[in-house]
């Protein structure tokens, strides 16, 4: 058993000394020893929406200055603050290493912080293993150039905005069953760690730096709050939130940051100097819109065999960043329909609340899109000062050849013109285009409720 940071270095330092040039050494640090290494999405299942994958990849590229547009490079990036990617951590560092091995993830209760909406805020710690073993997983992969070119493997440990990366001299291996290399094999040894006896040099600070240094970091808790009705909660939730739920109700919401990154903390003054809440923004809209998923409203109350329900769609927030470029990058994307494994779609109009007021008011609007092979049906819904819904008829659209154009049907719009409808439609049919060319990001809800969206 390795018992300090000196007798580490001389085995690695023996094993280095073993192995061709073409091969690099990386390492793994686990408090528990497992049959396999295995990524976070590897582990569990996760939303796979290319729409919502594409969303992630643009919000690092508005922060980093390394990336361009490399996707899976921004995810392994992503996976250093907590966002489940195919990627397992690795470090070419085995004082870091042996620092997780020592050191167990301790999930702390959110800190909530009130406003027009309770915000939540995720803290975690690591918390020091005074007792028992540590391991550190030795990696020996040859031809390591090569994974690096194919971006199997990744060296992120040079990020100039997004220091924790840095600080952990932070490699990713792609790990995506049943696709090879599996990282598995690369295992040549399990080191073990007595942490009785070992003594780290590193401390939490600087394994994870605030965001006061860590400017990617802080750019990532700057991100808007999205709002979630208690219905939307599951019993675990409930029984985490227990306490604020006694103070929440339909018109007074729970809200989490749109990346959901959790803040890591030695103690409450960490969050406290970094001060979030004074800037923070929150999308708003009405309880109806909220609570979509109740609405029992066919579509064949106005059109008759055309059986959907609005309660059914899936539901894209629009922030009004997200509004503005939709309606204002025109020309770089044709028009597509949102791919977002619906027909069915819910747009609502969102708004900004700040922490001690908001500069909105009603009516608040939604448009819903059904889509029956190349025939686009829109009906308004708008939500009044009462909190009621008004859901009347739009107009419909034939969608060929990236163009929509207007066709008469029974019970339409009494407005008589549908071309003023047209430019609202168009924006939303150009999501997919404007997520791929990373104008706009469309991400899952925070709470991961199903078929709720936000675009930012």
């Amino acid at each position: 058993m390795i018992k300090s940071e000196a007798e580490l270095n001389e085995i690695i330092d023996e094993i280095i000394r073993g192995i061709p040039d073409t091969s690099i050494v990386l390492f793994r640090g686990q408090t528990e020893k497992f049959d396999e290494l295995r990524s976070g999405k590897a582990r569990r299942n996760t939303l796979n929406i290319p729409e919502v994958e594409n969303g992630w990849n643009t919000i690092v590229n508005r922060i980093s200055t390394k990336s361009g547009n490399n996707f899976k490079y921004n995810h392994a990036v992503l996976q250093h603050y907590g966002f489940p990617t195919y990627y397992l951590d690795l470090t070419s560092n085995p004082i870091i290493a042996a620092w997780f091995a020592s050191n167990t993830f301790t999930q702390l209760r959110p800190t909530t912080w009130i406003g027009n909406s309770l915000r939540l805020q995720d803290k975690v710690t690591y918390k020091p293993e005074v007792e028992g073993l540590g391991y550190i997983y030795v990696l020996e992969i040859p031809n390591y150039k090569g994974l690096i070119k194919d971006n199997y493997l990744f060296n992120i440990s040079e990020e100039e905005i997004f220091i924790r990366p840095k600080n952990q001299d932070a490699y990713l291996l792609l790990d995506q069953p049943p696709r090879i290399p599996n990282p598995n094999s690369f295992v040549s040894k399990i080191l073990e760690i007595d942490r009785e006896k070992f003594l780290s040099s590193k401390t939490l600070k600087e394994v994870f730096p605030h965001p006061n240094i860590d400017k990617g970091y802080s750019q990532l808790l700057s991100e808007p709050f999205i709002q979630c009705p208690p219905f939307y909660l599951n019993e675990e939730m409930r029984e985490e939130n227990k306490e604020t739920l006694k103070f929440s109700s339909n018109d007074y919401v729970f809200a989490k940051r749109a990346i959901n990154i959790p803040f890591y903390i030695d103690d409450d003054n960490d969050l406290f100097d970094f001060k979030p809440k004074r800037n923070d923004l929150t999308i708003f809209e009405p309880s109806p819109f909220r609570l979509w998923k109740n609405i029992t409203f066919n579509l064949s109350e106005i059109h008759s065999g055309i059986n959907c329900r609005l309660g059914d769609a899936t539901k894209i927030t629009i922030s009004p960043k997200g509004l503005f470029n939709l309606m204002n990058f025109k020309d770089e994307v044709k028009l597509e329909w949102a791919k977002v494994n619906s027909n069915n779609i819910f747009f609502v109009k969102g708004e900004y609340d700040h922490d001690i007021g908001s500069d909105h008011q009603p009516p608040y609007s939604g448009i819903w899109l059904h889509r029956n092979d190349d025939l686009i049906f829109e009906t308004s819904v708008n939500s009044n000062e009462n909190g009621a819904l008004e859901i009347t008829p739009g107009h419909a659209y034939l969608f060929r050849g990236n163009k929509l154009t207007p066709v008469d049907i029974e019970n339409e719009c009494s407005c008589g013109n549908p071309n003023q409808h047209l430019k609202i439609i168009e924006a939303f049919f150009r999501i997919h285009g404007q997520t791929e060319r990373q104008k706009t990001a469309l991400i899952q809800h925070p709470f991961a409720v199903e078929n709720w969206m936000v675009l930012l």
